[in-house]
């Protein structure tokens, strides 16, 4: 799992100090696939955007859909 994903879970009380290690690992699995599809429709939708067609040769800019995508290891 990606660490930035394992925060956020943390972050927003899907994961707690009080869950035993399998409740930890059970709700961390269920929020890793609800995080994947979020994260992959958020790229589908950069990806169809006018900001993800410009490509800024000076600042060596990526897709706005693969930046998404690499910023949550997806």
């Amino acid at each position: 799992m990606n660490e930035r994903i394992k925060q956020l879970a943390e972050q927003h009380g899907f994961i707690h100090e009080h869950m035993s290690p399998s409740e930890q690992q059970d709700a961390l699995r269920k929020y890793e696939k609800f995080a994947n599809f979020v994260i992959c429709e958020c790229a589908r939708v950069a990806n169809t955007s006018e900001a993800d067609m410009a490509w800024d040769y000076t600042a060596g800019r990526k897709w706005a859909s693969i930046d998404i995508l690499n910023h949550f290891g997806v």
